[in-house]
């Protein structure tokens, strides 16, 4: 006779709130990721320059509307690849479920309406080529320093992208060996089942399945693939309760605002410095500052203005 499928409802209690405590467990690590420098650094042309002086914010983008096509998916892409070394008695079960997010992640964050992210985006380079040209109207723009622990509303909203193999191994191998072991000792009761729902509620294996769900979709935002590494990025999320809309390269990109004013004075921002691209003219661009800094309040010398070093032209 086979064997009948557990539902969450006869799932050990012990079980269920060990499972949950470690979800929360694992989740919460992931804000170690976020103690970003010092200074970060955010690159634009001319037009946001100004912008943001006029406005004290700064635009968060749609996910799938920035440069990389892979944008937010890299990691659910990866995940046979990422998951295939690991070894745990209980590695088999986590694998075949982890190989239907990798299907159905990888599409939903692609795909879905309303599964959007906002973001805006920091490095924390601040004289770096590929942020000139991509970023920065081929070197023509500004890089804006600003201090994060000067932030009035996002000093603690940082998060450090996650790039490449080895770093999403690791941090996979924890939790795949995390739930592992609480599960390795009950591996029968999420035996497949020919029903994902029955008359006695959801299946164990679905339960399992939604909560490994739940981590991978927590540290998707954060991946990238390993060939923007030098970009050394930081992000700030930001709700999309007020989306805005804009042409950039001729399509109609989603946007919304993050307001980037300082907790020690309401009136600016925390700008630290402001790096002249490599191919402006490095004294009409500084004059240019010296005059927007005094105009919008933070006088003169308040801001440090640099060159760039790259040899760039």
């Amino acid at each position: 006779m086979p064997h009948k499928s557990s539902t969450v409802n006869t799932l050990p209690a012990t079980l269920k709130d060990e499972v949950y405590q470690f979800e929360k467990a694992w989740i919460a690590r992931l804000l170690g990721f976020r103690k970003a420098p010092h200074i970060v650094y955010h690159y634009c042309d001319a037009n946001g320059l100004v912008n943001i002086f006029k406005t004290r914010t700064l635009w968060a983008t749609g996910h799938r509307y920035l440069n990389d096509r892979f944008e937010m998916t890299s990691m659910f892409r990866d995940l046979p690849t990422l998951t295939a070394t690991i070894q745990h008695p209980a590695a088999k079960l986590l694998t075949e479920l982890a190989a239907v997010e990798h299907k159905e992640g990888t599409q939903l964050l692609a795909d879905a309406i309303g599964m959007e992210y906002f973001c805006t985006c920091f490095s924390g380079n601040r004289d770096l080529l590929s942020q000139w040209t991509s970023y920065a109207d081929d070197g023509k723009g500004y890089a804006i320093g600003f201090r994060t622990q000067s932030m009035k509303y996002h000093e603690n909203a940082f998060h450090r992208m996650i790039y490449g193999p080895s770093e999403q191994i690791a941090l996979l191998e924890t939790l795949f060996n995390g739930l592992g072991d609480i599960v390795k000792g009950h591996l029968r009761l999420f035996d497949p089942s020919p029903e994902d729902y029955g008359s006695n509620g959801q299946t164990a294996r679905i339960w399992l399945s939604v909560r490994l769900g739940e981590c991978l979709y927590e540290l998707a935002p954060y991946t990238k693939h390993e060939s923007f590494k030098q970009e050394e990025e930081w992000r700030i999320y930001a709700s999309c309760h007020d989306m805005e809309f804009r042409v950039s390269r001729g399509s109609i990109v989603p946007y919304t605002t993050i307001d980037m004013r300082s907790k020690e004075n309401d009136e600016l921002m925390p700008i630290e410095e402001i790096i002249i691209g490599p191919k402006n003219n490095r004294l009409d661009a500084e004059r240019v500052l010296l005059y927007m800094a005094s105009k919008y309040g933070y006088g003169i010398g308040r801001i440090s203005i640099y060159p760039s070093q790259a040899p760039y032209r």
